[in-house]
């Protein structure tokens, strides 16, 4: 997929040690695949999520296949959230629980650099799950509030190498910042285009010849949204209501400015135990 561009010389940190130090173990690559084959700006979502000693689905999700990211967050805080999605571990989360952690992403002898010196990684982070061989350099995300895009905070490292002892399903990981430090500016993240999401809330069971309404909701993307029902009832409003006359799938799409769209829906069934539509 690509060959290494550059790796950043460490600096003499003699006051910790006679090893080199730097804040990352990232490497920059020359792409040698066309951008738009590799998904560029998103990540592959999985199933299902894990956290401590647990591994998390590796099977993608087909009816939600990817996380499409937003931006990044240079520094998470202390208590974050914060996921990754590993090649062996899956889709794992856990708390940052230390904020400036120093370790040793390479054992002497590996002529990492060119040289024999060792490398000390400094203000590292360490959160709360754990990473299993293979899943070295998977990004560490953060998801955004309306669950609808993440934002790249880190690239994950492994749980072995500390100067201090590691606890029980704790995994380093150099964020963002330190990265940026690393390559002495700010490293850009290619972003997937902000999408809208959509969704509808409404009653799912409802008596014959009742009347039942149903409120469309957007976030993401570029407001203002636009709105288009289709299924039981059509209209273009921000909310539909309608008589039930029999059982079905209500079908809304958002538009934004940009003229993204995306598509939620909601089934209802005909209960003659109901009296009346619930609210």
């Amino acid at each position: 997929m690509g060959s290494e561009h550059e790796d950043p010389d460490g600096w003499d940190c003699s006051a910790v040690s006679d090893d080199l130090c730097r804040y990352s173990d990232a490497a920059a690559i020359l792409l040698s695949v066309d951008e738009d084959s590799i998904g560029l700006g998103k990540i592959a979502r999985t199933l299902s999520r894990a956290t401590d000693d647990n591994k998390g689905s590796t099977t993608i999700d087909s009816s939600d296949p990817t996380f499409e990211v937003f931006g990044k967050d240079s520094y998470p805080s202390s208590g974050q959230e914060v996921n990754v999605v590993g090649y062996t571990g899956g889709w794992r989360y856990g708390d940052v629980n230390q904020t400036c952690a120093t370790y040793h992403p390479r054992g002497k002898g590996d002529d990492y650099l060119g040289n024999e010196n060792d490398i000390f990684v400094v203000c590292g982070y360490r959160a709360e799950f754990h990473s299993w061989g293979g899943d070295s350099g998977s990004p560490v995300f953060i998801i955004s509030p309306q669950g609808n895009g993440v934002y790249i905070t880190g690239l994950n490292f492994g749980n072995e190498g500390c100067i201090l002892e590691c606890e029980h399903a704790q995994a380093l990981f150099a964020p963002m910042g330190g990265i940026d430090a690393d390559f002495v500016g700010d490293i850009g993240v290619t972003t997937a285009a902000l999408q809208p999401h959509a969704s509808i809330t409404g009653p799912t069971t409802a008596a014959m010849w009742t009347y039942c309404t149903y409120d469309a909701h957007a976030s993401g993307g570029t407001p203002p949204y636009s709105y288009q029902w289709s299924g039981l009832a059509s209209g273009t409003g921000s909310s539909i209501s309608f008589t039930v006359t029999q059982s079905g799938t209500l079908y809304l799409q958002v538009t934004d400015a940009n003229l993204e769209t995306d598509d939620a829906q909601i089934s209802l069934t005909v209960d003659s135990s109901s009296e009346s539509c619930p609210l």
